[in-house]
């Protein structure tokens, strides 16, 4: 068995916080840990350096720039993502207050206009007093 290392001794050699450290072993590709007890979680060198090496993902090709034609003469794929600079704008908003015509419904001012109560006063005085 080769040299076993703490968590704090593997964030050293991974340039990685404790925290980091520990949210690798809940990944779906864990963290190969070996727990001596509960609370004293340790990691295999040689583990370590295969997990390492297995995580290792090469970067996606730069293919934003790239001619329309491989150096081959072949057409490349039409597949590839292409910038749409027309689709980087979007409406120009308008003011709340100044989004309808005037008397359309659904005023975003909800307190407009005459309170109903003072409304519904005045309808009782005419009705109580019709000729007044």
């Amino acid at each position: 068995m080769s040299e076993l290392l703490t968590l704090p001794e593997v964030g050293a050699l991974l340039r990685l916080t404790l925290r980091q450290v520990r949210r690798l072993a809940h990944h779906p590709d864990p963290l190969p840990l070996l727990y001596l007890s509960r609370k004293e979680p340790r990691v295999d060198r040689e583990a370590l350096a295969a997990w390492v090496t297995r995580r290792q993902v090469a970067p996606p090709p730069y293919t934003m720039y790239s001619p329309p034609h491989d150096r081959d003469g072949t057409a490349s794929p039409t597949s590839a993502a292409r910038v749409d600079p027309s689709a980087a704008g979007r409406k120009a908003r308008r003011h709340q207050q100044h989004g309808r015509p005037v008397g359309a419904i659904g005023s975003p001012h909800h307190g407009a206009g005459r309170p109903v109560d003072s409304v519904r006063r005045l309808r009782r005085a005419q009705h109580l007093n019709p000729g007044g």
